[in-house]
């Protein structure tokens, strides 16, 4: 049977303990040994190890065997690897189960080389007791936008990271039936870039809280939804992306999967890859991905009013059909080249008009990344 071992001491402990009993310096023992202070010294505080010589040495000095002081160092050295690797294993664990370097870079958990303080504040993150728990708060069943695609302890980390941030914005209460008069608000707000500052207060006047969240590295993350007790949603943006175009897609796929979502199946969701660029093409594999890109694609502009103009005027587009467009779909410019590329798998055309957004809605939401920590309590 193998057994660890509880605890160990350096031979110097023992060392000092003989000296005492003798009422011995360590001057007298160097001179005894025949060795300098300092080098005793680097052997009573661990710093040199005792040999074979050392322990015959210090075997004659106090009337013992060498196999004494031979078989403490071993026992303090075995304790010692012991330890070590007992640390490595825990700290395994805890990057397993967290994008500990990360988060330490984000602010959301302090960097400390004390194990048990690291571990605690990882846990009281996730929002659970011990590492070997599910950090599935998100649930086991929390549902990504790549169909089959388990969700990473990035992914995962920067759903609760939402929200906790959610907790801190107010909002009314909120109900299905507000989704209809929600819809209108939000698509009166599309006809130019600067009106995306209100989004997040329409939001909160229909109950939905709203978020903005720098993506981790390698979770390719653009938006998600959660909800709070169960009835309150949040709606989660990366703006990794930061196009109009993007960011629109997005809040109107992120609100197809509230309005989906019945009292009975309130799942957190993550949609990942959900803004295709050059060279890719965005697929919905889920019957959940597929409704949630129509409802968004409706909202912004009415499918068979996309193909229409595409038909009647595509590929040689202008400037002014772009606008003209635009201007009678009430929406910005920006959005109607995001859905034409989107449609048409053509990416170079009219990037002048997908504006960037970002500053304009980080001030008015509630936001962490680009260098800003929101510090909150435990979730």
């Amino acid at each position: 049977m193998n057994r660890s071992i509880a605890e160990a001491f350096p031979p110097g402990e023992y060392i000092r303990d003989e000296l005492e009993a003798r009422g011995w310096t360590q001057g007298d023992l160097a001179d005894i040994l025949g060795r300098t202070e300092p080098q005793l010294s680097d052997l009573i505080n661990g710093k040199r190890t005792v040999t074979l010589t050392t322990a015959k040495e210090l075997a004659a000095a106090f009337g013992t065997s060498a196999q004494v002081w031979l078989n403490l160092e071993t026992t303090f050295q075995l304790w010692r690897d012991q330890t070590e690797q007992t640390a490595v294993e825990r700290r395994a664990q805890l990057y397993a189960l967290a994008p500990v370097k990360d988060m330490i870079k984000r602010g959301w958990i302090e960097a400390s080389s004390d194990l048990d303080i690291l571990e605690k504040q990882i846990l009281d993150f996730l929002g659970i007791d011990k590492v070997d728990a599910s950090p599935d708060l998100l649930g086991a069943a929390a549902r990504t936008s790549t169909a089959g695609t388990t969700l990473s302890p990035a992914q995962i980390a920067w759903l609760v990271r939402a929200r906790q941030l959610a907790r801190a914005v107010d909002a009314r209460p909120y109900s299905a039936a507000g989704l209809p008069p929600l819809v209108v608000n939000l698509r009166s707000l599309m006809g130019h870039a600067e009106e995306i500052r209100r989004v997040p207060g329409v939001l909160a006047e229909a109950g939905i809280r709203f978020v903005l969240v720098e993506h981790l590295p390698r979770t390719r993350i653009d938006g998600g939804t959660v909800w709070l007790d169960g009835e309150m949603p949040v709606l989660a943006v990366s703006t990794r992306y930061d196009k109009i175009d993007a960011f629109w897609f997005t809040v109107m796929h992120e609100l197809g999967h509230i309005s989906q979502d019945g009292e009975a199946e309130r799942l957190p969701r993550l949609d990942v890859d959900l803004i295709a660029g050059p060279g890719q093409e965005r697929s919905s594999h889920e019957l959940a991905e597929a409704t949630a890109d129509g409802f968004a694609t409706e909202c912004l502009v009415p499918q068979d009013e996309l193909d229409e103009f595409i038909q009647r005027v595509g590929p040689l587009y202008s400037h002014r059909d772009i606008r003209g467009f635009a201007a009678r779909m009430k929406v910005h410019p920006g959005i109607a080249v995001g859905l034409i590329h989107h449609s048409q798998h053509n990416w170079e055309q009219f990037n002048g008009f997908l504006v960037k957004i970002r500053h304009l809605l980080a001030p008015s939401a509630m936001t962490d990344g680009w260098g800003q920590t929101v510090r909150l309590g435990r979730d």
